[in-house]
């Protein structure tokens, strides 16, 4: 069973970087764990406590 992880920026504290109005494209962490979960898969959201820039750490497995 493989499983696809990624780590991405909190889209809300992203969204004040001065540098995310060049290219990036913030989407709410609900969009994309529902995304997965329509592709089949299980997702577990993962948050370290504190972290200089929020982040979240997606894991996904298929379901």
């Amino acid at each position: 069973m493989a499983a696809w992880s990624s780590v991405f920026g909190d889209p809300d504290a992203m969204a004040k970087m001065p540098f995310t109005a060049h290219g990036f494209t913030l989407r709410p962490v609900a969009e994309v764990i529902a995304a997965l979960e329509g592709a089949g898969c299980t997702v577990d959201n993962r948050q370290a406590p504190n972290p200089p820039i929020p982040h979240h750490l997606l894991v996904a497995l298929p379901a």
